[in-house]
């Protein structure tokens, strides 16, 4: 089962599933420091009848990410996050149409030098 889900349609973001949406109004990751964890970014709503996705770059800033693609799915796996890390997800269909797409990524913040802090987890 995918621990992070997205759905993207001809409209936008369709579905989220254990990802928020940062005060950009971008997806957001919440990751552990030490965590490698998957996200699913499904485009079966947005392609067109007999369209694939046929390639999907990632390119990250403060994190590491890597990109496959099985469509109508394109998977990241991310790791290493920072305080504010961003993956651009670039998924080019087979009509050559472009969907550019940024996430963002962050390390949590649920233990500090006072203990718990809530400000992810309300």
């Amino acid at each position: 089962m995918t621990r992070h889900y997205i759905g993207i349609a001809q409209r936008g973001i369709t579905a989220l599933r254990n990802v928020r949406r940062d005060n950009t109004g971008e997806p957001l990751i919440l990751m552990d420091p030490d965590q490698v964890d998957t996200l699913t970014v499904n485009f079966s709503e947005f392609l067109n009848s007999g369209e694939t996705i046929s390639t999907a770059t990632a390119t990250a800033e403060g994190c590491t990410a890597t990109a496959s693609t099985s469509s109508p799915n394109v998977t990241l796996t991310i790791s290493n996050p920072s305080d504010d890390g961003k993956i651009t997800l670039k998924a080019t269909t087979s009509a050559s149409n472009v969907f550019p797409f940024t996430i963002r990524v962050r390390k949590t913040l649920r233990y500090g030098d006072e203990g718990l802090l809530i400000s992810d987890y309300v």
